[in-house]
């Protein structure tokens, strides 16, 4: 947030997104997520807030919605397991193992 701030015009505006849980998430559910990415945590609303504030931005807009994260995965399996299996599999692919898990 801090390059952010220091790259942006004045008065200019960041938007962004990202895949973040929520604070009151069982995260034991949220246990494969975290070792296929190789994270503890995805970050929430109240971390960005921290990050925003102390590098001196104000939030002017939130909007919540897991419809965009279920389409986006859902093409990206059906892309993996229907189109592009083969490719992926291929010589200088992934292995079967990291394809099925």
């Amino acid at each position: 947030m801090k390059e952010i701030t220091r790259i942006l015009a004045k008065d200019g505006i960041c938007v962004f997104s990202d895949i973040i849980e929520a604070p009151e998430v069982d995260k034991s559910k949220l246990m494969e997520v975290y070792e296929r990415l190789d994270l503890d945590s995805m970050g929430n609303h109240e971390m960005y807030d921290q990050a925003l504030v102390g590098a001196g931005m104000t939030k002017l807009l939130m909007e919540v919605s897991s419809e965009p994260i279920i389409k986006h995965y859902g093409m990206v399996l059906y892309s993996a397991t229907e189109i592009k299996r083969d490719e992926l599999l291929g010589p200088h692919g992934v292995t079967r193992d990291f394809l099925d898990k």
